[in-house]
């Protein structure tokens, strides 16, 4: 995760959530690791996260299906 803020108190916090693959031999389903991250979602603001969380369109179509 990454997090950025401006100078300006008042303005919210933005939090960028990137994913750079998975170790060798986890067991993990998603690709192994990347050269660059890829951007999953998106936080802003203040609120309840469900509202303020965003998933990219490549977060979207990684995101893990549930049955």
């Amino acid at each position: 995760m990454l997090g950025y803020l401006t100078t300006d108190i008042a303005e919210p916090m933005i939090f960028f959530h990137l994913w750079n693959g998975t170790e060798p031999g986890s067991g993990s389903t998603w690709p192994p690791n990347r050269k660059a991250p890829i951007l999953l979602a998106v936080r802003c603001g203040e609120g309840p996260f469900a509202e303020r969380f965003t998933f990219t369109p490549e977060g979207h179509r990684r995101r893990p299906r549930t049955s």
